[in-house]
């Protein structure tokens, strides 16, 4: 989950960076699905799996239920909020 619209060619160089698995975990990401979601000027992306288990609107209503202002999850919030503050 994020604000930011993901670049696929950062997220590999950071793997690749930081993991000796990044094939594996790569992979992972990939077998995944992306949507969109936007309210008002607001965009969000989720990237979840298994992509046959869920419909975006699922996925939308997993999000709003934990969603208390704005739109991004109230869980994500609070982590950018401390991570922030360190």
């Amino acid at each position: 989950v994020t604000k930011n619209k993901p670049h696929p060619r950062r997220i590999e160089s950071a793997l690749r960076k930081h993991f000796k698995d990044w094939r594996r975990r790569l992979e992972i990401i990939n077998k995944g699905r992306s949507v969109e979601f936007s309210r008002g000027n607001s965009r969000l992306y989720v990237r979840y799996y298994p992509p046959e288990k869920y419909s975006p609107d699922d996925v939308l209503s997993i999000v709003t239920m934990f969603t208390v202002r704005g739109i991004r999850p109230e869980p994500i919030r609070l982590a950018d909020l401390i991570a922030s503050l360190l």
